[in-house]
């Protein structure tokens, strides 16, 4: 991978939720006009198997009505709203639940984009491993290396690389078993919080550090210093223009 200025090594975490509500088709295409080349957005299936993007358990949040999303099928969720009215009120009342393949089709649109698919635990554990990457897979290779499918389960991310897909673990914190596990599964990226990532030199291996969620450059700076290549934040248009020209630091890998 080429080097790339700082704020080319940014990721809009779940779209632009700064300026849009998050993990909406609108939020998407706001954090892709900045010209950003990484984005991330949530993934889960709905009772009938169908993808859809999303990364609460249910609408309450982001929607109007505390549907829960494991246990609705997708004739019951299409067409809900997830304009965010407690944060947006009604500035983007027509954002509706997007199922993945549209959001696949928007990333395919932008040639210069890739995308972190962060396919979320809880339908992995509904579904299975196996059957949620058989609903996913599919529906994303279109897209080629452009989209990378991340997940906190462990058994998903190793049927990913099994299957040849560009792969990423979201690890919750650091230990031994941990690093043990992270050598065995040898990801192509590690994901982590910014705040739990390991003490001293970053661990080093075939794979890249990504943080999450990070909206100060200098922070962001200050963890590109110690190894990690990619950070998430919410306000993909500002972190990328306040960090534009401050720093030419090479991505690593």
């Amino acid at each position: 991978m080429p080097s790339e200025f700082a704020h080319d090594r940014l990721v809009g975490h779940r779209g632009w939720p700064a300026v849009a509500p998050e993990n909406s088709l609108e939020g998407m295409t706001a954090a892709l006009a900045t010209g950003t080349r990484w984005v991330e957005f949530d993934v889960q299936l709905t009772s009938d198997g169908v993808p859809i993007v999303i990364h609460d358990r249910g609408l309450g949040r982001t929607g109007t009505a505390p549907t829960r999303v494991l246990d609705s099928d997708w004739a019951t969720l299409a067409g809900a709203p997830v304009h965010q009215p407690s944060r947006w009120g009604d500035r983007y009342l027509g954002a509706q639940l997007p199922m993945l393949t549209q959001m696949v089709d928007l990333i395919i649109a932008q040639h210069h984009a890739c995308a972190f698919v962060d396919v979320r635990p809880q339908s992995v554990r509904r579904h299975g491993a196996r059957a949620t990457l058989d609903a996913i897979a599919p529906i994303c290779s279109p897209a080629g290396e452009r989209l990378i499918l991340i997940s906190f389960d462990q058994a998903f991310v190793a049927l990913a690389k099994a299957a040849s897909m560009r792969c990423g673990w979201i690890i919750r914190s650091w230990s031994e078993g941990t690093c043990r596990a992270l050598a065995e599964l040898s990801p192509e990226f590690v994901f982590c919080r910014y705040d739990r990532l390991p003490g001293g030199e970053l661990p080093a291996g075939p794979w890249r550090w990504a943080v999450y969620t990070v909206d100060a450059p200098d922070r962001a700076l200050e963890l590109m210093a110690r190894g990690v290549q990619l950070v998430e934040t919410d306000d993909i248009g500002r972190m990328r223009g306040e960090l534009a020209g401050l720093a030419r630091s090479p991505l690593g890998g």
